[in-house]
């Protein structure tokens, strides 16, 4: 499952490092469109991946201003749902068995 799960997420990602080079040199449209791709596949890569670019959007001190500005976009598209407590009681029954 492991395995699985990080051959998708380079499934995903790989295109973004190969264009990497190419956006840098290339004129603002593809790199706008490069960092486009970037946004989609760190969704794409689930949950863990778009927390820890919304965490990173809020460091300006460790990561470039352009990469803060636009992993920013990720914290203002979160959706909230509703959850109740029937539906988290619910998850961990069927995660840890009726006895959690």
């Amino acid at each position: 499952r492991v395995v699985r799960t990080l051959a998708a997420w380079l499934g995903l990602v790989g295109p973004v490092a190969l264009w990497a080079p190419l956006a840098y040199l290339a004129p603002r449209w593809l790199r706008d469109r490069w960092w486009r791709h970037l946004l989609w596949a760190t969704e794409a890569c689930g949950p863990t991946a778009t927390k820890l670019a919304q965490w990173s959007a809020t460091r300006r001190d460790v990561f470039p201003a352009g990469w803060c500005d636009r992993a920013a976009t990720l914290q203002n598209r979160a959706t909230r749902t509703r959850r109740t407590r029937a539906d988290a009681a619910k998850t961990l029954k069927d995660a840890f068995g009726p006895a959690w």
